[in-house]
């Protein structure tokens, strides 16, 4: 096998964890979550000794109130001086695992951690069962995080939220409908076709064990739910978008030290390659597969995540 060079970012471990239990009074907050998820990347890794090597913790903003989560993840994990970073709502979250990957490839560090999460389950569990649960409080006096990420991209422009249009959730149903439109589809038409899609994603997740919701749902079932399953307004389902409280964690660190590709551990080191140009051509594609025309326009991708969802869409401007 090809030597790989001692500066080459690889992902050696990816951890996960859930806890679908019922009693908020057994469920751990956010913060804490991340940490057993980080936990588990390092055993996935096959290396628990990576942990105290960890040089820094990068965390997404979530719907959580944490001043600097890094550093409650960092105290726990035994890291201490491992630098925090918190990038801001707004803010491309594949950004994180860029910035990381530089960082190796510079020399700058060797190990560091990605991960997020969320507990809102627990709260809602709490609410429903009428018991007071409680988050971390840091003190007012806790350092911000070493190093902040903030957006200057707005939720809404002036004229979105003149009209009202203040929720990532409410734009996506906007262009979804600008969408039907173009394609010359009815509205029974488009939730018949959405439904479908829907149902196909629920039979995958069916056999994902770390889905939060794994009963298959029909097309019928999606396309005509219950109050209780759905936003007002036609917006996202509820069971799109459960108040779940999982969260995923991955270590990162250089292929050095004698390791080869696909001779890490357990043999299945993940080389990383993160080029701009491949984030541009998907938007690109994503734009063509929705069967718009757009010259002269960017289509570089682009995110406006909703508090808790992680992913990448993309928005025409």
């Amino acid at each position: 096998m090809k030597e790989l060079a001692p500066n080459t970012p690889v992902i050696v471990g990816v951890g996960f964890e859930q806890e679908p239990s019922e009693d908020p009074s057994q469920c751990a907050e956010a913060w804490q979550l991340m940490v057993r998820a980080v936990r588990r990347a390092a055993a996935d890794a096959g290396s628990e000794t990576l942990l105290g090597q960890i040089e820094s913790i990068s965390v997404p903003q979530g719907m959580w109130e944490y001043r600097n989560p890094g550093r409650l993840i960092a105290d726990a994990l035994g890291c201490p001086s491992a630098r925090s970073i918190l990038s801001d709502l707004g803010v491309l979250q594949l950004s994180l695992l860029s910035d990381l990957c530089r960082a190796i490839v510079a020399g700058e560090q060797h190990v560091g951690v990605i991960t997020g999460g969320e507990a809102k389950f627990r709260e809602l569990r709490g609410a429903i069962t009428g018991q007071t649960v409680a988050n971390t409080e840091q003190p007012p006096d806790t350092p911000p995080p070493d190093v902040h990420h903030t957006s200057s991209d707005p939720w809404a422009s002036d004229l979105e939220a003149r009209a009202g249009l203040a929720s990532p959730v409410e734009l996506f149903a906007i262009v979804e409908s600008a969408l039907r439109h173009r394609q010359g589809l009815g509205v029974e038409e488009h939730r018949d076709r959405i439904a479908q899609l829907y149902s196909r994603f629920s039979e995958v997740a069916a056999g994902n064990p770390h889905a939060w919701r794994r009963e298959p749902l029909s097309a019928q079932a999606i396309r005509d739910p219950s109050l209780r399953s759905v936003v007002p307004l036609g917006r996202a389902q509820h069971l799109h978008h459960p108040r779940d409280a999982l969260q995923a964690g991955a270590v990162v660190r250089p292929a050095g030290e004698g390791h080869r590709a696909g001779d890490g551990p357990r043999a299945r080191l993940c080389h990383v390659e993160i080029p701009r140009e491949g984030l541009d051509r998907r938007g690109k594609a994503a734009v063509q597969l929705c069967g718009v025309d757009v010259p002269g326009r960017d289509t570089r991708q682009r995110e406006r995540p909703l508090a808790g969802q992680h992913g990448a869409r993309v928005r025409v401007q």
